[in-house]
């Protein structure tokens, strides 16, 4: 039979502040293709990944990216990478709630009309 080449890595992602797991991070092997997304867990396997050494990414919306550099991956074995990933403030901003006067209704119309000239419209 043929000799396995590969070994896998086992990610685990959680909150920077929190120390809580994160789901739903993309963890990849940068430049090949290879990636999982953590459960519930905050972990997942990247399997089949070729005996060598790489760097690994961790994603996901309203977080920093994170990479760990010069991941050793050897055949048959698993690696274990933990990422801690830490909010990007940015995507976090307070909803903006704009607020304007609205003129009153008259109730003694059905409908309404209001004349404008070029000058108002300049």
């Amino acid at each position: 039979g043929f000799a396995a080449t590969t070994g896998k890595i086992a990610g685990f992602v959680r909150d920077a502040a929190t120390q809580d797991p994160l789901a739903g991070v993309n963890i990849y092997v940068v430049g090949t293709g290879l990636y999982a997304i953590s459960g519930l867990n905050g972990g997942d396997f990247i399997l089949n990944v070729p005996a060598g050494v790489y760097r690994v990414e961790a994603r996901m919306i309203g977080y920093l990216p994170v990479q760990t550099e010069k991941v050793i991956v050897n055949t048959d074995l698993t690696t274990k990478v933990i990422f801690s990933l830490e909010t990007n403030i940015l995507d976090l901003k307070e909803p903006v709630t704009i607020t304007a006067p609205r003129p009153n209704i008259r109730s003694d119309r059905t409908a309404s009309s209001e004349v404008l000239t070029a000058q108002d419209l300049a």
